[in-house]
């Protein structure tokens, strides 16, 4: 079966390219806006430099791990509730 995502969309691998063993050497959250801001720098060649990933509309986060650094293996969007 095939995947289909909405029409805009793309799968999370094309939009986080360079994500996965990326180093997580920083993160900012503004409660306030809903943002969380992760910086992040290449690990093993992920990526070709340091870079940030900016979220909106975040009402929560959760690191398994959160030391810093850190190795992002993915992301996974969650309903908060799911958080607590």
């Amino acid at each position: 079966m095939r995947e289909r995502w909405p029409p805009g969309w793309r799968r999370p691998e094309a939009v986080f390219a360079g994500l996965h063993d990326a180093l997580l050497v920083g993160y900012e959250v503004d409660g306030e806006r809903g943002r969380l801001i992760l910086s992040l720098r290449p690990h093993h060649g992920s990526a070709p430099g340091p870079f940030r990933i900016e979220f909106e509309g975040v009402f929560a986060h959760r690191f398994d791990a959160p030391l810093l650094p850190a190795i992002v293996l993915d992301l996974e969007q969650a309903p908060a509730q799911a958080l607590i």
